[in-house]
């Protein structure tokens, strides 16, 4: 049971993955087609890739920090953890 319970978030990524390449292959398609009266294989492949990356990088970048800023400000109300958190602030210099 642990083993279908820690491979179903691998596979429901997986399965997620595959109908958004299946989507956005048939549109990228139609649009190439549309406009170059062809198509390019492989063209929604490199799309799905470069759109898992920007979300990537965006999640890393803004939500992430986002997430973190929170944490901290969540942390710096307990009584005991607020002067770790700032002594670290200061051991950090920031």
């Amino acid at each position: 049971m642990t083993g279908v319970i820690l491979s179903l978030p691998i596979l429901v990524t997986l399965y997620t993955l595959w109908m958004g390449f299946l989507d956005l292959d048939d549109l990228v398609d139609k649009a190439v087609r549309d406009i170059a009266g062809g198509t390019i294989p492989g063209l929604g492949t490199v799309t799905l890739c470069v759109l898992v990356f920007l979300t990537g990088l965006f999640g890393t970048r803004f939500l992430g920090r986002l997430a973190v800023n929170w944490f901290d400000q969540l942390t710096v109300k307990i009584p005991i953890d607020s002067r770790v958190t700032r002594a670290g602030w200061v051991a950090w210099g920031q």
